[in-house]
């Protein structure tokens, strides 16, 4: 069992929504690099774990990043519900920050 196994499974039990910001940033924190020393299921889990939080504050850094990190793999495994599910949610932050072109982009790859 790995780091970011036992993080994982320590964390997995915390209700994001009753911590703070600051402290969500510093959990986070704590996974740095996990995309390189996990399987595709572990960062996935890893991953929705703070997708689900990030969401609800799109124009947090953060999901962007943890998006980016996920992406590439979930293209390899060919994981299409992920996929869809990610680019959504790139076409609502590119949205927000005023890239109209780039999220029509995403959306048409999030069908």
């Amino acid at each position: 069992m790995n780091k970011f196994e036992k993080l994982f499974i320590e964390h997995n039990v915390l209700n994001l929504n009753t911590l703070s910001s600051i402290e969500i940033s510093k959990l986070y924190s704590l996974y740095n690099g996990f995309d390189k020393a996990c399987d595709y299921d572990l960062s996935l889990k890893i991953t929705s774990f703070f997708y689900k939080y990030f969401i609800k504050d799109i124009t947090n850094n953060e999901f962007e990043d943890l998006v980016n990190i996920i992406l590439p793999k979930s293209i390899e495994a060919k994981d299409f519900q992920s996929i869809g599910l990610f680019y959504r949610g790139l076409s609502y932050l590119k949205r927000l920050q005023g890239n109209y072109d780039l999220s029509f982009e995403f959306i048409m790859k999030s069908l």
